[in-house]
């Protein structure tokens, strides 16, 4: 209960000297450094880690996050690793994964990693029709009867609201 009690003293604390600060008319949250500790001009601190701070229309990071290969390399070079039986980890993985395929509980998957990596990934076909080409063909007196009974007006229903009649 104690660390509670320390805890709300501090609160307490500092917004005392927020409401002080206030009161001498002081906004505390625009200067947050201050010079007392440097003798001289005060300046701003400036951002960046050049030490010139952010320039405009210069990135911060001009060449990107840099490109490692590291977890790349440890897998090849693990996998290239010779066992005690002649063969490499890379000629008992593949065989696992045949024997997988062969005789294993997933079958399909197994089969579709190998023919994935022997011949490439299928390309897929999709297909986009543009879903905006009927509403552009309706009337406003067909799209407002849609937005109230959520269905679109038949003959009868069109010849009432006086639309065009289009054989839709």
């Amino acid at each position: 209960m104690q660390n509670t009690t320390e805890r709300k003293d501090v609160y307490t604390r500092i917004t005392a000297q927020i409401v002080e600060h206030l009161e001498k008319g002081v906004r505390p949250w625009t200067r947050p450094w201050n010079a007392e500790h440097a003798a001289g001009r005060i300046t701003r601190p400036l951002r960046g880690i050049t030490g010139r701070g952010f320039l405009p229309g210069q990135s911060g990071n001009p060449h990107g996050r840099p490109h490692t290969k590291g977890l790349l390399t440890a897998l090849r070079n693990k996998v290239a690793e010779v066992a005690s039986d002649g063969r490499t980890i890379e000629d008992q993985l593949v065989e696992v994964l045949v024997q997988e395929a062969l005789r294993g509980r997933h079958r399909l998957p197994a089969v579709e990693a190998i023919f994935d990596r022997l011949e490439g990934r299928a390309t897929q076909q999709l297909n986009v029709r543009d879903v905006t080409a009927d509403l552009r063909s309706r009337s406003d007196e067909e799209l407002e009867f849609h937005l109230v009974h959520d269905r679109w007006p038949s003959d009868d229903e069109m010849q009432m609201l006086g639309g065009k009649d289009d054989g839709c």
